[in-house]
Parts: C-alpha cells; sequence; structure tokens
C-alpha cells in the first residue's frame, strides 16, 4: 500500500480523537509509516515520515519521540533531545525520560542522566501500580532492570560505587537473569577491593552469558 491509499485509509477509517484528543488521520499515517521505516532500521526514511506527521500535528507527542529516537540511534544526540524534550512537554511519561536519560548517558552527562533515570523509574513504578491486570504488556520487572543498570553505569563513571552497587541489586532483584547487572556492579566491587564478591557476580554475569565478565576475569 503506498501512503496516498495509506492516508486515505485513515481519513476514511481512523476515529476524529482518541482518548478525548483531537488526531489528524493524515499524521496517522505517516506516524505508521515512520514506525514501519524504524523497525527496519531505516532511520533517514523514518524521520522523513515523523517530520511531516509533526508538520501535519505538531501536538502529537509520539512523532516528537520517534524523530528523537532516530536521532538518538544515528548519533545525533543535540538534535534527539531537541525532539524528546518537546515530546516530554506535550506527555510527561515513562518512554520520553527514559530516551532523555540515554541521550545524556550517551553524551557522557552522567550527572544529568542520573536525574533523568530516577524521573523513568518512578514514571515506570506508577505504571505498573496502576496497571493490575497487566494489560500494558510490558515486563515491568526486565524494563526497570535495563533502566536500573543505566542508571549503574552513569554512577560508575562519576565514581559513585555504592550507589552504582545500590542500582544493580535492585536491577538484579527487578530480573535475576539480566547479566548485565551482575557485570557493573562486580566491576564496582573490584574498583572498591572487594574481589570476592567481584568474581562471584562476574562469574554469574559470564554464565549468563555477557562477553565483558569473561575478558574482565581473564585480567584478575
Amino acid at each position: 500500500m503506498n501512503i496516498d491509499d495509506l492516508i486515505n485509509k485513515f481519513k476514511k477509517n481512523a476515529p476524529s480523537e482518541i482518548l478525548g484528543v483531537k488526531v489528524n488521520p493524515e499524521a496517522l499515517a505517516y506516524i505508521t509509516i515512520g514506525n514501519q521505516a524504524f523497525e527496519q532500521n531505516n532511520y533517514a526514511q523514518a524521520i522523513t515520515y515523523f517530520s511531516k506527521a509533526i508538520e501535519l500535528d505538531p501536538k502529537n507527542w509520539h512523532s516528537h519521540y520517534k524523530r528523537g529516537d532516530c536521532y538518538k540511534l544515528t548519533q545525533k544526540f543535540d538534535k534527539a533531545l531537541e525532539d524528546l524534550l518537546k515530546s516530554k512537554a506535550l506527555d510527561d511519561n515513562f518512554d520520553n525520560n527514559q530516551s532523555i536519560a540515554e541521550c545524556y548517558l550517551l553524551k557522557k552527562d552522567y550527572l544529568i542522566a542520573v536525574g533523568y533515570f530516577n524521573t523513568t523509574i518512578k514514571k515506570l513504578e506508577k505504571e505498573e501500580a496502576i496497571d493490575t491486570g497487566k494489560m500494558m504488556g510490558i515486563n515491568y520487572g526486565a524494563t526497570k532492570a535495563r533502566v536500573l543498570n543505566n542508571q549503574a553505569v552513569c554512577y560508575f563513571h562519576l565514581q559513585q560505587l555504592d550507589q552504582a552497587i545500590d542500582c544493580t541489586t535492585k536491577g538484579i532483584r527487578a530480573n535475576p537473569n539480566y547479566p548485565n547487572n551482575y557485570s557493573i556492579r562486580g566491576m564496582s566491587y573490584l574498583q572498591q577491593g572487594n574481589r570476592t564478591q567481584a568474581i562471584n557476580d562476574l562469574q554469574f554475569a559470564a554464565r549468563l552469558g555477557d562477553p565483558r565478565a569473561n575478558a574482565i576475569l581473564s585480567q584478575i
């Protein structure tokens, strides 16, 4: 289906509003094909479609968010943050805060990233508390484990090792099978001089499939 056919389909079938918010059917069509391009890792094409969606409906947070993610994945972090902060202003949700935090992590602005990861975790916990029937289809434990690991990476680079250990310990409780938290906690213990705990964590991470752990173990 080409874009013109898709636009006509959305104009004919899309609701005029979703959850009380007016929507632009043509913008929804561009978001749809933008998402398809995104899933195929065709970020340049996705940016073109999301830009058109923004032009048609600038108050739809999702278009700003997805274009920001495209810029993030192509390492254009300042452009990504411009979009993501606009998206956050429209809808201060988990997705926006997580992507903003990841941008600052990748920019090595670790202290700023820590703050946004804190907000991300709070948003996730609030959503989990509401989603009592698990209707959102989110694996909250796995998601929280990844967020906490990213926050721990920030603390590790800031040499705030106790905080890194605290984050990774919480991440391990959230998802015991996610290896990255064991690796970062092991590295933190190693820097603190706790070789026994470090080796235990790194060996566990290696058994779970993290190649970094084996590399570190071979050097200690």
